[in-house]
């Protein structure tokens, strides 16, 4: 698929240069006929009505122009024209160029249900609310039945949380072990079995209790080697 259009003057010359639409994800922007003595166009069918997105490149991929993007058109035919310059406003050389091209249809939004199913809404007890107040979600692991969600941080909320797959809390701890304000900014899960770390300075691994939410220190600064904590290989005796 090939479009030949004359360029704007550049300088004192005028030359022809080769268009050749490309595939961009699963699009397809189809470029017309010859244009002949025009100015340079690009020339596109839409297949659907839409939004399109069209930008120009160098022989060697590298970005020229960005055209529009994401306007939209009807199906069929299109034609946009391009004066010749790139993104900062410029007469580009002489030479072969490339548009590359891509379309959508309507994004519309589905709902599937909340994840928000805290008993009741608004913090009270183990089941109330949902995650910590002064962040949002960051991990999620599933064991079992149950889907164990952390954040990094709580003042008044829960830190780490547990819900069934319907989205319904089961259980929320407020801080992690013997460390204030700390939720669980990262999780993994090991088999059955739930770890859990939070901020980087507080250097500590924690193993939860899926089940129930109770958890414990698993693993400080303290228990490291001296020599694994200034970056050094231990020495194997």
């Amino acid at each position: 698929m090939t479009l030949h259009a004359r360029s704007n003057s550049c300088g004192s010359r005028r030359r022809v240069m080769a268009w050749w639409s490309m595939l961009a994800l699963s699009v397809l922007l189809i470029s017309g006929p010859a244009v002949g003595e025009e100015p340079n166009r690009v020339t596109f069918t839409m297949p659907a009505d839409g939004w399109a997105t069209i930008a120009i490149n160098d022989a060697e991929g590298r970005r020229v122009r960005n055209l529009f993007g994401n306007l939209p058109f009807k199906a069929g035919e299109h034609t946009i024209e391009w004066d010749g310059r790139n993104d900062a406003g410029e007469l580009v050389e002489p030479g072969t160029y490339r548009w590359v091209g891509l379309h959508r249809d309507d994004i519309a939004a589905i709902y599937r249900g909340s994840f928000q199913h805290g008993n009741p809404p608004w913090l009270y007890g183990k089941t109330g609310a949902w995650t910590g107040d002064h962040s949002s979600a960051t991990a999620l692991v599933t064991v079992g039945d149950r889907i164990v969600i952390g954040s990094n941080e709580a003042e008044w909320g829960h830190g780490l949380i547990a819900s069934d797959f319907d989205g319904n809390k089961q259980w929320g701890v407020k801080w992690m072990d013997r460390r204030a304000w700390c939720g669980a900014e990262a999780l993994a899960a090991v088999g059955g079995r739930v770890f859990a770390s939070s901020y980087p300075g507080e250097c500590a691994i924690w193993e939860v209790d899926p089940a129930t939410g109770r958890n414990w220190l698993a693993l400080e600064e303290r228990d490291i080697p001296e020599a694994v904590r200034d970056g050094r290989k231990p020495t194997l005796r």
